[in-house]
């Protein structure tokens, strides 16, 4: 089995994220997913907050995450919902051509290969893509007293993929929303 630097916080990780602050920033960004109409694969799913923070489908949902641990608390909390753990990083994402949406919430794209953006560049459905700012140390890190390896991308790097029309900021992330 392989092993996620994830493991390791997996049982805490839902509680970190209970304060005001991300509670609000849940809501706001949730609201800029919809409406989500349709199959959606879900990048770096973790515990399922994107199952929280809008109305998914349990039939139209698939959530990836390499991290086994995060999974299993994901299941706990949605019995419902499909994922697989899946080295999702460093080569080619999935098949995202049988999906409507494609998703990676709260940072989760920054862990992205370079090879699986470019394969999302090419994605004809519905993107929206969060990814660290450059210079941000992410506060899961600093809330669990870690620092995960990620990639940091640059807005301009971003928009070279994407379209500059398709990349925004929001709070300390920049987001790719192809909508």
């Amino acid at each position: 089995m392989n092993y996620s630097q994830y493991d390791d916080i997996a049982d805490k990780y839902d509680e970190l994220f209970l304060d005001e602050d991300s509670l609000s920033e849940n809501t706001e960004v949730g609201e800029m997913l919809l409406p989500l109409v349709g199959s959606v694969l879900d990048i770096g799913c973790g515990t399922g907050l994107l199952t929280e923070i809008v109305n998914v489908s349990p039939k139209d949902y698939m959530g990836i995450d390499p991290s086994k641990k995060m999974l299993d608390v994901f299941k706990r909390k949605h019995p419902a919902f499909n994922y697989v753990v899946c080295s999702c990083y460093d080569g080619r994402v999935v098949d995202c051509g049988r999906f409507d949406n494609v998703v990676s919430l709260f940072g989760s794209a920054s862990y992205l290969s370079n090879g699986a953006l470019r394969e999302l560049s090419r994605y004809y459905g519905h993107l929206f893509l969060m990814f660290y700012k450059e210079g941000y140390h992410p506060v899961t890190y600093e809330k669990c007293k870690v620092d995960f390896q990620h990639n940091a991308r640059s807005r301009k790097y971003l928009e070279s993929l994407f379209g500059k029309e398709k990349v925004k900021e929001f709070n300390n992330y920049i987001i790719v929303d192809s909508r």
